[in-house]
C-alpha cells in the first residue's frame, strides 16, 4: 500500500512515467472505471476549467453491451480539489463523439446523438448538472444526417470553428476511409442552439491515391491558425502497417464557407499522427504543443494506429516541424494496454490532461489497447520549462548514468534510460555490440552471462534470439520479460536536451561510421558521441564529419599522452579514469574539449571530481548521487 500511495503522489507531479507489466494501479488519477466484463468501454475523454477552478470532464461509452448505435451516452465528472478526486454529476443521453467546453459562464457539449449521428448542441448553466434538450433546430439540433467527431472547438476571427467528418456513407466495417474532412462554424455572439447560425464547408474525400497510394483514410481535425495566419484542419492519417506518420493540412477559406487540399504540400510528417491528437497554441512561448502517441522503433514494423502504449509530449513553431520534449505515459506491452485520445488544456504555468486508459484492474484488465477500462487524470507540471528539448540546449555538467539507472533498474535497458532521465541526469552512457547477423544492441559485456537468463557470447547469437533473453529477471522479479533493446530504440526513448555517451564496445572501425549513421539519420549528432578508438573515429569522420567523438584511445600511452592526443586529433570529449595535472586540465577546458570521469565512488569523490575540473563523472545507481550538482 506505501508503493501504491507513493505513485499516486509521484504521478500527481511528475510527466515521465515508465509503468511496469506487473502494476495493478494506471498512472494519474482514475476518474472513472468500467469493467470489459460490461462490455461497454471508455471514450473520447474531455476536460474542462470552471470560472471557480474546479474541472469537468466527461466520456462516452462504446462497445457491443453500449447504446452507441441508437442513442450515445455520455458521463459527467467534477473535480473541486484540482484533478485529486472526482464524483459523477450527470449523464447525457443522446450525446456521442463530443467536446466539452466553457464559453461565457456556460459549459456546452458539441457532438452527434449516436455513432454517426446528427449533430448536436447542448448547453449547461448550472456547470455541469443539468442539459439542455436537442431535440429540434431551434434548440441545438443542427444538421440530420451521419457524422462523426469528437475535437476541440477553435475561437477566430469572430467565430467559433470545430471540425467534423461527413460520414454518409459510414458503417461498422466501413471506417477511415468513409470520414470526409468537413468544417463547421457560427459567430461567436450568437445563439449556438439555432441551427440557422450555423453553416458547414464542403467536405472532402480521402482519395487513396494520395501518399503514393498510402493514405487509407483521415479524420479527426484540429483547427489551428498558422504562423502565416491561415485558418487550417489538421487531420489524423491512416497509413498501413510499417508506413511512417503523418498529418494531413486542409485549408479553411476565412468565411467558413471552403475548405480545399493540396496533396503535393499538404501532408507533413507527424509522430503519432495515425491516431487522435490535439494542438493548442500557447501565446505565452508562441508555441503549438500536442500530446501524441509515439511509436518506438521496435514497433515500427506494426500498423501505427494500433500502437497506442506511449504519449509524448511535443512543440513547434511551425505545425510542420515537431520536437520531442519527454515521454509523459509509456507501457512496455502494445496489446492490452493504452493511453490515448487525450483531451489537455493549459492552466496557468501546467498543462492538465485526460487520457482513455487500457490498463490491469481486477478483472483481468482492458479488453485490448483500443477498448479503455479507464479514464485518467494528469498533470504537467511547468510544461514551459519542457521546451529544453526543443531548444536542443544541452547540460554543462552534471551526472553521466553509468548504463542507465543500473542500481535498481536493469543496466542498458529502456526502463533504466528512462528512469535515469526522471531523475534528471545530464548524460546517459550507453554500451553498443553486435549480434551474429550484425544488428546493433545494447550490452556491455561480450557475452550475455551476467544480465541476462542466457548464456554465449554476444556475437554468437542472432538479433531474434538475442531477443527471446529476458535482460531483467536477474534484477527482480518485477523486471521479467524485459527485452535487450536495440541501439535505436534507446535513442527513441530519450530526450534531445541531455548527452548520449555511446560507446562502441568491440566493433570493428568500419562500424563506427555504421553507429554514426543512425545518430546523424536520427538528427541526435547535437548530442549522441561517439566514445570509440582513434581508428574508428577516424572512419566515422570520414562520412560524417559532424560526429562528435570521445578519445578512448587510452591504454596505448599513459594519461599524458592520452591527454596531448585528444587534443591533437580535435576530440570533442575525453573520458579520464585518473585525473590530469591541473595544467592539463586547464588545457583541456582551452581546447573545448568536455571531460568525463569514470568514475564517481560516492558523493563526495563525486563533488571532488566537478571541483577538479570534470564536467560528466559516470556513476553507478544515479539515484544516491542527486542534489549535489
Amino acid at each position: 500500500m506505501k508503493r501504491t500511495n507513493f505513485y499516486r503522489a509521484l504521478l500527481l507531479t511528475l510527466t515521465v512515467v515508465v509503468c511496469r507489466a506487473q502494476s495493478d494501479l494506471p498512472p494519474g488519477v482514475v476518474v472513472n472505471h468500467i469493467s470489459k466484463d460490461s462490455g461497454i468501454y471508455i471514450g473520447d475523454p474531455n476536460i474542462c476549467i470552471l470560472p471557480d477552478g474546479k474541472y469537468l470532464a466527461c466520456h462516452n461509452e462504446f462497445g457491443p453491451k453500449s447504446t452507441e448505435w441508437t442513442a450515445g451516452r455520455t458521463r459527467v465528472f467534477q473535480s473541486a480539489d484540482k484533478g485529486l478526486t472526482w464524483k459523477q454529476i450527470a449523464v447525457v443521453d443522446g450525446q456521442y463523439w463530443s467536446n466539452m467546453f466553457l464559453h461565457k459562464k456556460a459549459v456546452y457539449l458539441l457532438g452527434v446523438d449516436k455513432c454517426y449521428g446528427n449533430i448536436v448542441i447542448r448547453k449547461s448553466t448550472d456547470n455541469g448538472y443539468t442539459w439542455t434538450t436537442p431535440d429540434s433546430p431551434s434548440t441545438g439540433l443542427l444538421f440530420e444526417g451521419k457524422y462523426h467527431g469528437n475535437m476541440p472547438v477553435f475561437f477566430h476571427n469572430g467565430r467559433i470553428w470545430r471540425g467534423i467528418e461527413a460520414a454518409p456513407d459510414a458503417a461498422p466495417d466501413k471506417w477511415a476511409g468513409y470520414q470526409y474532412a468537413m468544417v463547421i462554424s457560427a459567430p461567436e455572439n450568437s445563439d449556438w442552439l439555432q441551427a440557422e447560425n450555423w453553416k458547414k464547408t464542403n467536405f472532402i474525400k480521402p482519395d487513396t491515391a494520395f501518399l503514393n497510394g498510402n493514405l487509407k483514410g483521415w479524420l479527426e481535425g484540429n483547427i489551428v491558425l498558422s504562423p502565416e495566419s491561415e485558418l487550417l484542419e489538421i487531420l489524423r492519417v491512416e497509413v498501413p502497417a510499417g508506413h511512417e506518420e503523418y498529418a494531413a493540412f486542409v485549408k479553411i477559406s476565412p468565411d467558413g464557407e471552403t475548405i480545399d487540399f493540396d496533396p503535393d504540400t499538404g501532408f507533413a510528417k507527424f509522430s503519432g499522427g495515425n491516431k487522435r491528437f490535439e494542438i493548442r497554441y500557447d501565446k505565452q512561448l508562441k508555441m503549438y504543443w500536442t500530446i501524441a502517441n509515439e511509436v518506438e522503433t521496435q514497433w515500427k514494423t506494426l500498423y501505427p494506429g494500433s500502437v497506442r502504449n506511449q504519449q509524448s509530449l511535443y512543440c513547434s513553431k511551425d505545425l510542420k516541424t515537431w520536437m520531442k520534449c519527454e515521454t509523459l505515459l509509456y507501457h512496455p506491452d502494445v496489446k492490452v494496454h493504452g493511453f490515448q485520445y487525450i483531451d489537455f488544456l493549459f492552466e496557468g504555468d501546467d498543462i492538465i490532461f485526460v487520457s482513455r486508459t487500457a490498463f490491469d484492474d481486477e478483472t483481468g484488465g482492458a479488453h485490448n489497447n483500443h477498448d479503455a477500462n479507464f479514464m485518467t487524470f494528469h498533470r504537467i507540471k511547468d510544461f514551459r520549462n519542457r521546451c529544453d528539448s526543443c531548444n536542443e540546449k544541452l547540460p554543462e555538467r552534471g551526472i553521466c548514468a553509468h548504463r542507465g539507472e543500473n542500481g535498481v533498474f536493469p543496466e542498458n535497458t529502456v526502463a533504466g534510460f528512462r528512469e535515469a532521465v526522471r531523475l534528471g541526469v545530464a548524460m546517459v552512457e550507453l554500451d553498443v555490440r553486435l549480434t551474429k547477423d550484425n544488428r546493433m544492441i545494447i550490452m556491455h559485456d561480450e557475452t550475455v552471462d551476467r544480465t541476462t537468463d542466457g548464456k554465449g557470447k554476444v556475437s554468437d547469437f542472432t538479433f531474434d534470439e538475442i531477443r527471446k533473453l529476458d535482460a531483467g529477471i536477474k534484477k527482480g522479479e518485477q523486471f521479467a520479460r524485459t527485452k535487450i533493446p536495440t541501439f535505436e530504440e534507446v535513442l527513441d526513448c530519450l530526450p534531445r536536451n541531455i548527452w548520449i555517451n555511446v560507446h562502441c564496445e568491440g566493433v570493428a572501425s568500419p562500424v563506427a561510421a555504421e553507429i554514426a549513421k543512425i545518430i546523424v539519420d536520427k538528427k541526435r549528432e547535437h548530442q549522441a558521441f561517439l566514445a570509440c578508438g582513434h581508428n574508428a573515429a577516424i572512419e566515422a569522420k570520414k562520412v560524417y564529419p559532424q560526429i562528435k567523438i570521445c578519445n578512448m584511445e587510452r591504454w596505448a600511452g599513459d594519461n599524458s599522452e592520452y591527454i596531448r592526443n585528444t587534443i591533437e586529433w580535435k576530440c570533442d570529449f575525453i573520458q579520464l579514469n585518473r585525473l590530469g595535472t591541473p595544467e592539463e586540465m586547464k588545457a583541456l577546458k582551452t581546447a573545448g574539449v568536455k571531460i568525463d570521469f569514470f568514475w564517481a565512488k560516492d558523493r563526495k569523490h563525486f563533488q571532488e571530481l566537478l571541483d577538479a575540473g570534470v564536467d560528466f563523472p559516470l556513476v553507478d545507481g544515479c539515484g544516491k548521487f542527486l542534489n549535489i550538482n
